[in-house]
């Protein structure tokens, strides 16, 4: 990804960045979201008697042709500013928190921006004695029925558990509410190693427990993120992919 946008001109080259707790918490992330929505799919079993989603018959009526046929294959699209928070208290205790700015088009669902509350059950990320690019990180959401992985540059964000079977949806509470999965990439600009006074105030360990990249200056960080929201049927009900910059809490931009 780094080497495909550098190819653009006027570009900057990005490579990837193996991001901690630490580093992740330290700041707000500030991006824009792509939304691409596909209205003809209910959200939930209450929406069925209220235009959504498609009849019991299997029968379409003639007026969603020609309601369809002025979207692109389906879907309807918008674009949203997020800011985008993690919250830890350097112990089990952690929250995702997302606020949302006005959308143009489709806007993002609104169980894709819950807050999240939920357990640090493992956190290698500043673990001397793993390799950098193998220590994880694994978070229980409880209150989202939902886990989350932070693996090097990547992180991942699954329901804990998904019943794929029709005939149980009359009976399982799995399939009453929408779930979503996350897909994401962290990503730095190249280190340039000029700044060797602040080079030698720390050495290699200290800058990893303290982000600061090899030059002993923060790096500048960037995340994409795919989403895909699916309602109580499994059915894909909305796709998103948001682009960020990191903003550090404390650190004036300079020029």
């Amino acid at each position: 990804l780094g080497n495909s946008v550098a190819s653009a001109e006027g570009t900057q080259e990005l490579e990837a960045h193996d991001i901690s707790l630490l580093e992740l918490s330290s700041g707000v992330w500030l991006g824009d979201a792509i939304i691409r929505d596909t209205p003809d799919v209910a959200s939930s079993p209450m929406e069925r008697g209220r235009g959504f989603g498609h009849p019991a018959d299997g029968k379409e009526p003639s007026s969603w042709k020609s309601k369809t046929s002025r979207r692109l294959g389906g879907w309807t699209v918008g674009v949203q500013k997020i800011a985008w928070r993690w919250m830890w208290n350097f112990g089990e205790e952690i929250r995702q928190v997302i606020d949302v700015g006005k959308a143009l088009g489709s806007p993002i669902e609104t169980s894709v921006t819950k807050s999240l509350a939920g357990s640090v059950c493992v956190d290698e990320s500043l673990s001397r004695r793993i390799p950098k690019d193998e220590r994880m990180l694994y978070v229980d959401w409880s209150q989202q029925d939902s886990v989350g992985f932070l693996l090097g540059p990547c992180a991942v964000q699954v329901p804990r558990y998904i019943n794929f079977d029709p005939s149980a949806a009359s009976t399982s509470r799995t399939l009453n509410k929408p779930f979503f999965t996350e897909f994401s990439v962290f990503q730095k600009a190249p280190t340039t190693p000029d700044n060797t006074d602040n080079s030698a105030a720390m050495d290699r360990n200290e800058k990893q427990s303290y982000v600061l990249d090899e030059d002993g200056t923060f790096p500048e960080l960037v995340c994409s993120k795919i989403s895909r929201l699916y309602n109580f049927e499994g059915r894909l009900k909305q796709g998103c992919t948001s682009f960020y910059t990191f903003k550090r809490f404390g650190v004036d931009d300079t020029d």
